[in-house]
């Protein structure tokens, strides 16, 4: 079978598309109203199973932070005139991990497991300010061991006690990637690849991007390398981002609305 793959004219048309879905999930996002958690729903439940840490603000924290990326990304790329080698697949990782964390929460479908994922997000969330705060030397509202002592009750009271060390954007994208399944996007290739670019990685650019290879006079076996982006490898990119976003979104609505 033969796939046409898109030129950049084609690529960068499909992208200005895809950035009015953008557009309008931004538009939702803020209007919390928007994404209401329905009476009886199964959300409602998790939530009540572990007041005052929501399973629903952890979800929307992680799908409005994927949404502002994404719609952050298609504003640099079509409205700058300027196509940056490495930046665009940066703001693409941020888009790809916080949707496949919500993805990560919310696809069990036992309450436990959805309680323990989203009590281990906001561990995770509690000892990364806590470091950061710690090291900058900056007081923070209340203290670490306080917060982790609520977090820790709450996992006992459902049975889930020292299990609150599992999340990982690995696992996420793990996660992510086998819910939508083989005849999407890969996700957790493209968020090794983005997190390649946003690390100052070679091996993306060398794999990932256009290189013109020119040998260096002078300097036998030496070569200069010049590479550039394209519209059809951001198009690649967005397009896993945004499938991500669409699953979390459809998830969330699953268990809002849903038993």
């Amino acid at each position: 079978m033969t796939v046409t793959m898109p030129d950049e004219d084609q690529s960068k048309a499909l992208l200005q598309k895809m950035s009015d879905t953008a557009a309008k999930w931004a538009e939702r996002i803020g209007t919390p109203d928007n994404f209401p958690v329905g009476d009886g729903s199964a959300l409602q439940g998790d939530d009540a199973a572990c007041h005052p840490f929501l399973v629903s603000h952890a979800l929307m924290t992680c799908i409005g932070a994927a949404v502002d990326h994404l719609h952050g990304l298609y504003a640099l790329v079509l409205t700058t005139d300027f196509l940056h080698l490495n930046t665009p697949y940066t703001v693409a990782r941020g888009a790809l991990e916080s949707a496949a964390a919500a993805i990560w929460i919310a696809e069990p479908n036992r309450r436990n497991d959805r309680v323990e994922r989203a009590l281990s997000w906001f561990y995770k969330d509690v000892k990364d300010g806590n470091t950061a705060a710690t090291e900058a030397k900056v007081a923070v509202p209340t203290p670490l061991q306080d917060r982790i002592d609520k977090l820790d009750k709450l996992a006992a009271a459902r049975g889930l006690a020292g299990n609150l060390k599992g999340y990982t954007s690995t696992k996420a994208a793990e996660a992510a990637e086998a819910h939508l399944g083989p005849t999407k996007m890969p996700i957790l290739l493209m968020w090794r690849l983005c997190s390649g670019f946003a690390h100052a990685r070679v091996w993306p650019i060398l794999g990932f991007t256009d290189s013109t290879k020119t040998p260096i006079p002078g300097r036998p076996g030496m070569i200069a390398v010049k590479s550039e982006n394209s519209y059809r490898n951001v198009l690649a990119a967005a397009l896993t981002a945004q499938q991500a976003i669409e699953a979390a979104i459809t998830l969330y609505e699953l268990r809002a609305r849903g038993r």
